[in-house]
């Protein structure tokens, strides 16, 4: 819910308050006032949980882990660098992104949003 949606209610609230003159209304009124803010609370807490998993995703796929194949048994890990930018190899070995790895990373990340989203959605009721 946006500001403009909270105001509402309030305003809303507000006419039954007066409208009845009595305590109960009011007791209702800062009930529903929190119940209110507190979705808005929510609903802003998994819009962030988006926004950082996506940027932690973008980040991986900006530098992503390297590494080289001497022989079918031997990988070294290189690391992490930039993408455009692999870590320097020895001779006339060219290090590759590390596919497995990434995807690993991502598939993680991924899948601690969709934990803490069902958090935030259990949370919400």
């Amino acid at each position: 819910m946006n500001q403009k949606n909270v105001r509402t209610w309030c305003d809303f609230l507000s006419t039954i308050q007066s409208a009845n003159k009595g305590i109960q209304a009011n007791g209702l009124q800062q009930s529903l006032i929190r119940i209110v803010k507190s979705i808005d609370h929510l609903d802003r807490l998994r819009k962030v949980t988006i926004i950082i998993g996506l940027s932690i995703i973008l980040m991986m796929l900006l530098f992503p882990p390297f590494h080289v194949m001497y022989s079918p048994g031997i990988e070294i890990h290189k690391g992490y660098a930039f993408v455009l930018n692999s870590p320097p190899m020895f001779r006339d070995r060219v290090g590759t992104v590390n596919m497995n790895l990434l995807s690993l990373q991502i598939g993680t990340v991924v899948i601690l949003m969709g934990v803490a989203q069902l958090f935030f959605k259990i949370h919400r009721k």
